[in-house]
């Protein structure tokens, strides 16, 4: 039988959470936030982004993997394991390379009509000493309609 750890920093996340099986990482979709990780994933933006390097790849699993006490999840998402966690604010030039890896990031989702809500340095994580790459797929893209009306009301208002 496997053995199915919960990585601790993740439970901050709403919208999911990370699990270890043996040496496989697996990455939960909520049910309250699979509307917005399908709206997401079907403009093609996880594709993109993985394609590009900037974020990890992801296949979809079933969650029968996380065993049957997961009731609120609706999908898992196992994704690479990285060799070690780096924390970007150990350096500056991380803490830049993070911050150009949101940008990045930024600038494809909103090609796609969706925008970032969570640019936390904690969602990057290092592939060596240059490449950069975000480890967040769920609490990050949201419905660009969703701040259409604020941004008419400010630009009207400014």
């Amino acid at each position: 039988m496997n053995v199915i750890s919960p990585v601790p920093g993740s439970f901050r996340d709403p919208s999911g959470h990370v699990y270890r099986v043996q040496d496989q990482i697996f990455r939960t979709v909520t049910k309250r936030f699979a509307d917005q990780f399908e709206t997401v994933d079907s403009r093609g933006l996880i594709d993109e982004l993985a394609d590009r390097g900037l974020v990890l790849p992801t296949e979809r699993v079933s969650t029968d993997i996380l065993g049957p006490t997961l009731d609120d999840v609706k999908y898992v998402l196992r994704v690479p394991t990285l060799p070690f966690v780096s924390l970007p604010y150990e350096s500056f030039s991380a803490l830049k390379a993070a911050a150009l890896l949101h940008l990045k990031i930024h600038l494809a989702a909103l090609d796609k009509g969706v925008t970032l809500s969570d640019a936390s340095t904690y969602n990057v994580q290092f592939r060596g000493l240059s490449q950069s790459l975000s480890i967040i797929y769920l609490s990050a893209p949201t419905r660009m309609e969703r701040f259409g009306s604020a941004i008419v009301s400010f630009a009207n208002n400014s």
